[in-house]
């Protein structure tokens, strides 16, 4: 199963810039248009202006994921470059999902690489960080229920959001 493929800068500086968007894909039987009728997946590619301010900061060298999808290659197990753009698909449907995705990035992160991954997250979450929270990984916590005390059988990952207060309602420096 081809999850995703190998792309190099130079084949990259050959192609149009409509070519050059980047993609992450969903199943969705309910539209037609944009679709790959072999396998019922739509591709959405990421906006340019998107990419281009990315890469302007961290001159990528790799994209793991590139569209379209040359044939029998697989991003995880490729070696991937110094510096890479990953938009990986986004469902399990589509392949492994982000999870494999982030878990390939923290190795190639260990042998020195870096890696710019776009990931979906809760809305929530984006708040909380555009506003200078902290996230703290618990990892899994064992929630206990309230009227017997029973361990949750199934325990989720869960963060710790710590928004700090300021003196006088001041606000804190916000990411950029």
């Amino acid at each position: 199963m081809t999850l995703c493929s190998s792309f190099s800068l130079r084949s990259w500086s050959t192609r149009s810039p409509q070519a050059r968007q980047r993609w992450s894909t969903i199943r969705d039987p309910h539209h037609k248009k944009g679709m790959d009728p072999t396998n019922r997946k739509r591709y959405w590619l990421t906006p340019p202006d998107l990419y281009d301010k990315l890469n302007r900061e961290f001159a990528f060298d790799f994209d793991p994921c590139p569209y379209p999808l040359p044939e029998n290659w697989n991003a995880l197990e490729l070696e991937w470059g110094s510096r890479n753009f990953v938009n990986p698909p986004f469902t399990k449907a589509d392949g492994p999902g982000p999870t494999a995705f982030v878990t390939k990035a923290i190795k190639e992160f260990r042998k020195g690489k870096t890696s710019v991954l776009l990931l979906p997250v809760n809305g929530y979450i984006v708040s909380l960080l555009q506003n200078g929270a902290e996230l703290r990984p618990l990892g899994r916590v064992k929630w206990r229920e309230a009227d017997t005390g029973e361990i949750d059988p199934r325990p989720g990952n869960v963060v710790c959001a710590v928004l700090v207060g300021r003196p006088n309602g001041e606000e804190a420096d916000r990411p950029k």
